[in-house]
């Protein structure tokens, strides 16, 4: 979410969704929807305050085999990968 009306949080959300575009192609991976937040600021009587720039990505895919489960512990073993895709590109 970024506040996107104001000065450069525009650019800033556009370069969110271009990393993210790339990334996805990269993976080879696709979405089917999306959502923005053009209000996350507020003015008091002496500033401006914004929500720091956040993205959320929520995925789902097919399970042919219910039975066949990952906990949330992450006990992937030898198996399984668990990435970190910094679209930051170590910005923060």
């Amino acid at each position: 979410m970024y506040a996107a009306k104001l000065d450069g949080e525009g650019v800033a959300m556009y370069d969110v969704v271009v990393g993210l575009l790339e990334a996805m192609i990269e993976l080879g991976i696709a979405t089917d929807r999306g959502k923005d937040s053009l209000s996350i600021a507020t003015q008091t009587s002496r500033e401006v305050v914004k929500a720091l720039g956040s993205l959320v990505i929520s995925t789902y895919v097919t399970c042919p085999y219910i039975t066949k489960t990952v906990t949330p512990n992450l006990k992937l073993g030898d198996d399984g990968v668990l990435l970190h895709i910094d679209l930051a590109k170590g910005k923060q």
